[in-house]
């Protein structure tokens, strides 16, 4: 997956304006001839009893979101959270809610610049491959 620096560093913005709750948000971008994401969509975290370890979509956001695509050349190709104080490893909640072939880049808060890393669900293996992550500028 490559990713623009002004992008991440929006999503690391993200995740500590609402610490110590998970933030959660959209890739935006293409998947040919390879990932890459050209925009981010912050999300409000609808989970309320447990933010601090689990974040929800609101399907409405997530439609408004998508139609920003439409007529575009761009997709949603993944999905961002933050592990406020775990590393940025997917989850058995993460895993449960997993969309296969989409990106899940997670962030998380323990070192001071973030620690990000990318993961993919392949539902045929029940399990994550871990995808590069390729920073630009």
């Amino acid at each position: 997956m490559k990713i623009a620096k002004k992008l991440l560093d929006e999503i690391i913005s993200h995740a500590r304006e609402v610490y110590p709750d998970e933030c959660c948000g959209l890739l935006l971008g293409r998947r040919e001839p390879a990932l890459v994401v050209t925009r981010v969509a912050r999300a409000v975290n609808q989970e309320r009893e447990r933010a601090q370890e689990r974040y929800e979509i609101d399907p409405r956001e997530f439609h408004q979101i998508d139609k920003t695509t439409w007529g575009k050349e761009e997709e949603i190709v993944g999905f961002y959270h933050s592990h406020p104080d775990h590393p940025p490893l997917p989850s058995a909640f993460d895993a449960a809610r997993a969309w296969p072939s989409y990106c899940y880049l997670i962030v998380s808060l323990q070192a001071p610049q973030g620690l990000c890393r990318a993961w993919i669900w392949h539902e045929a293996s029940s399990g994550w491959e871990e995808a590069s992550l390729e920073v630009e500028g």
